[in-house]
């Protein structure tokens, strides 16, 4: 059974009895000769290969109650307990008890299935297989360089991915090249202030990475880290579900986020993923402002102009009055009013209302009359349509997935605009005068139509956000790392709706004798713009965003950059809300 699986039973009680029937086993084995099959610390001044005497682990890795012994709760417990019993650095090999024998390694040490105890980096794709990691191989614990033997080297500047990786002078160059040829085997990467590892590497083995090191004597050096970072929009690590990393001594930095909306995240680990930090610095870019976005092209439909009157004192028939413009705009009958008759009487015809007929505006004019005598008028000018009805700004939070960070945009606009009202149509004319008094007088002209409203606006596009570690329930363990966030990208303005169309030119009378005249009709009313959109919520400034069991971040010194502000919409309601920041944050 791998380590892996151990970790994974599901009880306290099923891990004791499967560690009991393996302690059984290896008694049966092993114990009978205890005299030469157990190796203690006062039996044997060399301890067997990959063994190390307990002083010589860091206070972190002693058996003790930290790592080797039982706690009451069996090996089971919470998940940091179940972090603290994974190997640190320096500890490949751990020291236990077994019965009532002294504490030391087992002759059998470097054989995992016949040590129930021992704990050994995982190695090898997908998790199987063991690799122990030799004292003199772990970087912060020599002083010499790094032995040829001890794993595959990778240097950025002066490597070449057609090495082999296997010794300092035949280092390959990227850390992808590294990770597919160690195969489970440490990975020395050197540091070059000049030069960082420039890639987005999706993890799903297991790996282990040494920073920290002198590119040239291939030495430990203290404070010094080798950078590793990716492309604009791309994370530096992704750890899926398989994969399993412990890193020592990297900066792991993702760039400023460049696209709309785009979020600048630096590692992200899925579900059953084991990441490990130790000095390690993980910072995150700025997040991307969201994009506003443009108001539709063009406007609604344009009214429909009305027609012209006709031409009088040319016959003794009365003459209809020219027609309203037509149109209908979502179902809304919005056409002009027609103009009033040319007559033989001594009043012309009215002209009449125009669509939809509120009494208001829109009104057809009053004819033209012999006694007073008064002229006609002009029909009205249709009112202009009512604006749509606004969306709302975003105020949800967003979410987390393996995609990385998605936020909430503001809502589009929640209606097109109200077309405009139909102008009325024109006062017609009075019969001529002599010696054509019996002939009818011009008729007028009929109104135009209204406009239709413009469509609705978008939403503004939510803020990206600037997230150092984004994990989804994966088991995050941090030593002496430093975890940054920087700022939220503004969520993007609603875009404003698209402009009403104009509305009909009214149409112009008949004409007459001079002393017989008719009207004009009245202009249809413009469109109304369609609603704007809401604003995006601005983007957040999180240390560590997670889901699941709380990380254990007693190891780690987190800062949390400014949150994005919200997109304007249509005032308060229509405005994005601010971004939130957090050292760490639940979803």
């Amino acid at each position: 059974m791998t380590m892996r699986a151990l970790f994974e039973m599901r009880s306290a009680t099923e891990r004791d009895s499967y560690l009991e029937s393996r302690e059984r086993e290896h008694a049966a084995r092993v114990l009978p000769a205890q005299t030469s099959g157990l190796r203690t610390k006062a039996a044997s001044s060399a301890a067997a290969p990959g063994c190390l005497a307990e002083e010589g682990l860091p206070p972190t890795a002693r058996s003790g109650a930290r790592l080797g012994a039982r706690s009451e709760h069996g090996l089971g417990g919470s998940r940091r307990e179940e972090r603290e019993r994974r190997a640190p650095w320096g500890a490949s090999l751990l020291l236990v008890a077994v019965g009532a024998t002294s504490v030391g390694c087992y002759n059998d040490q470097s054989d995992c299935s016949l040590n129930p105890r021992l704990l050994c980096f995982s190695g090898g794709t997908g998790g199987t297989g063991t690799t122990t990691v030799n004292p003199g191989c772990i970087p912060n614990q020599t002083g010499d360089p790094i032995d040829d033997a001890c794993g595959v080297f990778v240097d950025a500047a002066n490597g070449d991915d057609a090495n082999n990786g296997e010794t300092k002078t035949t280092a390959v160059q990227t850390l992808t090249k590294a990770i597919a040829v160690a195969k489970g085997k440490p990975i020395y990467a050197c540091a070059d202030v000049a030069k960082a590892f420039v890639e987005a590497i999706v993890l799903d083995s297991d790996a282990q990475v040494f920073g920290g090191l002198d590119c040239t004597s291939w030495k430990y050096a203290a404070g010094t880290k080798t950078k590793w970072t990716a492309a604009a929009d791309e994370m530096p690590l992704h750890v899926k579900p398989t994969g399993s990393v412990t890193i020592a001594d990297v900066v792991i930095e993702a760039a400023n986020a460049t696209k709309n909306g785009g979020s600048s995240i630096a590692l992200l680990a899925e579900g059953g993923a084991s990441v490990e930090l130790s000095r390690c610095e993980v910072t995150a870019g700025d997040g991307k402002a969201g994009e506003t976005p443009m108001a539709p092209s063009g406007t609604g439909a344009p009214g429909t102009p009305g027609v012209d009157g006709k031409d009088g004192c040319l016959s003794v028939d009365d003459l209809t009055g020219g027609k309203g413009g037509a149109l209908v705009c979502d179902g809304a009958d919005v056409s002009g009013g027609v103009g009033g008759q040319g007559l033989t009487a001594a009043t012309g015809g009215d002209g009449s209302n125009g669509q939809p007929d509120d009494g208001v505006s829109g009104l057809g004019g009053t004819p033209q009359k012999e006694a007073g005598p008064s002229a006609c008028t002009n029909g009205g000018d249709g009112a202009e349509g009512l604006p749509g009805d606004p969306g709302g700004g975003a105020t949800a939070n967003g979410t987390l997935s393996e995609s990385g960070y998605t936020g909430e945009s503001g809502e589009d606009g929640a209606s097109t605009g109200k077309p405009g009202q139909g102008g009325g149509g024109g006062g017609g004319a009075k019969k001529c005068s002599p010696p054509k008094d019996t002939f009818a007088g011009p008729s007028a002209g009929g109104g135009g139509s209204g406009g239709c409203g413009g469509n609705a606006g978008k939403g503004g596009g939510a803020g990206g956000a600037s997230i150092a570690i984004l994990s989804l329930d994966a088991i995050l363990t941090l030593k002496d790392a430093k975890v940054t966030s920087h700022a939220g990208g503004k969520g993007g303005d609603g875009g404003f709706g698209q402009p009403g169309g104009d509305g009909g030119m009214g149409g112009a009378p008949g004409n007459g004798d001079g002393t017989a005249i008719a009207c004009s009709g009245g202009k249809g009313g413009k469109g109304g713009t369609g609603g704007r959109g809401g604003g995006g919520r601005g983007g957040p400034s999180f240390g560590i965003a997670f889901t699941g069991e709380a990380p254990d971040t007693m190891g780690a010194t987190i800062m949390a950059g400014t949150p994005g502000e919200g997109g304007q919409g249509d005032g308060a309601a229509g405005s994005g809300a601010k971004g939130m920041t957090a050292l760490t944050q639940s979803f």
